[in-house]
C-alpha cells in the first residue's frame, strides 16, 4: 500500500501525540533523583551536615566540591570516594523523593545512609572536610562568600591576602619549577 505524506501524518500524528500519556502511565519518566544536579543534591547534604546560618550556599561548598573532583592534585582516592559516595547517596535516597521530604525526614534519611556501611562513612567524613574547607579557605579562590566564614569563626586573617599570582593553577605550576629530585647523597 503506498502512503504519500499526508496519509503517513494521518496513522501517526496520534500515536506522536499520545506517547508523552504512555510514557507517564507505564511509569517510564525520569526520576526525580535523576532530575536533580549534582549542586543541588550537594548543597541539600551540606544543609545537613551544617544547619543554620551561615547558610552553606554562601560558602560555594558544591563549586568547591567539583574543583575537589576535578583537581588531579588531590588524592585521588578522596576523589574516587567522593564522586562515588554522592551517587551512591543519590541512589539511596531517590525513591523517597529526598527533595519533597521535611527536613527532619532528610536528616534521618541520610542517617540511615551514614549508618548502612563504613564506606558511607568514610564519604561523609570526606564530605566534612571539603566543607569546612570552603568556609575556611579565602574568597580569592571562589568559595566562602564576602568571608562569610570567616566571619562566622572570628578569624583574623593574614596579610597580604593572595593576589593574581596567588591562583591555585599560577602556585601549581610554580611548585612544578621549582621542585628539584636529589639523590639521597645530596641531601
Amino acid at each position: 500500500m503506498k502512503c504519500n505524506r499526508r496519509c503517513f501524518v494521518r496513522r501517526w500524528l496520534p500515536a506522536f501525540l499520545a506517547w508523552p500519556l504512555v510514557w507517564k502511565l507505564f511509569g517510564c519518566s525520569r526520576s526525580a533523583a535523576s532530575a536533580r544536579t549534582d549542586e543541588e543534591w550537594l548543597s541539600a547534604v551540606g544543609r545537613i551536615l551544617f544547619p543554620g546560618e551561615p547558610s552553606i550556599d554562601r560558602m560555594h561548598f558544591a563549586r568547591h566540591f567539583r574543583r575537589v573532583i576535578a583537581d588531579k592534585n588531590y588524592d585521588s582516592d578522596i576523589r574516587l570516594l567522593l564522586r562515588r559516595g554522592l551517587a551512591a547517596f543519590k541512589r539511596f535516597a531517590g525513591p523517597q523523593d529526598f527533595f519533597h521530604l521535611s527536613r527532619q525526614e532528610q536528616e534521618k534519611l541520610f542517617a540511615r545512609f551514614v549508618d548502612r556501611s563504613d564506606l558511607n562513612a568514610a564519604w561523609t567524613g570526606a564530605l566534612m572536610e571539603v566543607l569546612w574547607e570552603s568556609v575556611l579557605l579565602d574568597p580569592h579562590y571562589g568559595v566562602n562568600d564576602k568571608m562569610t566564614g570567616w566571619k562566622w569563626i572570628r578569624h583574623a586573617y593574614g596579610k597580604p591576602r593572595p593576589d593574581a599570582s596567588a591562583d591555585y593553577a599560577a602556585l601549581l605550576a610554580k611548585r612544578s619549577r621549582s621542585e628539584v629530585i636529589r639523590s639521597p647523597g645530596q641531601l
